[in-house]
């Protein structure tokens, strides 16, 4: 929540972009501080049980308590899982998670995911060690919730970090804005279209184009001004837009047709 209140911030003159990274680095300190934490956390109880096994103290209670957070983070996940798949579209669950740029929806997603499996793996440990009589079995758990919070707090670092770079944005995207462009009048051709996210929802882009020779130069001056208005409203992801007229030393690259598999 926080990095999306920090990414719709007024922007300021030091920030001509406003802080819409914000949520990028926010989402980055919650995956790798939280979840290691956790991680961490998890991990010494699992080696301090094996190490120094004790039965569970009143495991009805555990699992009341195990009962009501799985309801209460089922309803979490179920409401998360509902927002993702309406983003993620026709893609598989994995893809989706590759090519999500919302860091911040990522992580809710992920962290109730965890939350859920966490709970059932918790529970799992009692009742087995119920079953053996042999309380290890809550120490191997507690392991395995290590591994999994270890594990997504990888996933989001990773997301973090591609957005914090500079990741491309959709290639439908840049292609859609290469047809836009070379279907206006004084327009020859599009040299490169280049696309780099802000934020989650936010992409600069920056369109070399060439141009003909004869336009006259306030001719030249308002087409590009009207390019770059309509591709950001054209566009809802695009926040900034260039156009940049292809110089005479400049090489003009045609995009590159896709090979059929044979």
């Amino acid at each position: 929540m926080g990095g999306g209140e920090a990414g719709e911030e007024t922007a300021r003159r030091t920030a001509p972009d406003g802080l819409r990274t914000g949520a990028v680095f926010l989402g980055l300190r919650r995956g790798g501080l939280i979840f290691a934490l956790g991680a961490g956390v998890s991990a010494y109880e699992g080696i301090h049980t094996l190490i120094n096994p004790h039965p569970t103290e009143s495991p009805l209670i555990a699992f009341a308590v195990l009962g009501i957070a799985f309801l209460l983070e089922g309803w979490s996940w179920l409401t998360a899982w509902k927002a993702f798949n309406k983003h993620r579209g026709d893609l598989s669950v994995l893809e989706g998670i590759r090519q999500t740029k919302d860091t911040t929806s990522l992580v809710v997603l992920l962290e109730d995911s965890a939350a859920v499996t966490g709970v059932v793996l918790a529970a799992a440990g009692i009742g087995l060690e119920l079953l053996t009589d042999n309380p290890v079995w809550d120490g191997v758990a507690s392991l395995g919730i290590a591994g999994l919070l270890a594990t997504v707090a990888v996933v989001l670092l990773r997301e973090a970090k591609d957005l914090l770079i500079g990741e491309s944005a959709d290639p439908k995207l840049a292609r859609a804005i290469r047809r836009e462009v070379e279907a206006e009048t004084g327009v020859i051709a599009v040299s490169d279209v280049f696309t780099v996210h802000l934020g989650p929802e936010q992409v600069f882009c920056v369109v070399t184009v060439d141009f003909d020779d004869a336009m006259p130069t306030g001719e030249l001056e308002k087409l590009v001004g009207r390019i770059e208005k309509k591709m950001i409203e054209r566009n809802d992801f695009i926040t900034r837009a260039y156009v940049h007229p292809l110089d005479e030393g400049d090489t003009l690259h045609q995009p590159q047709p896709q090979q059929q598999p044979a």
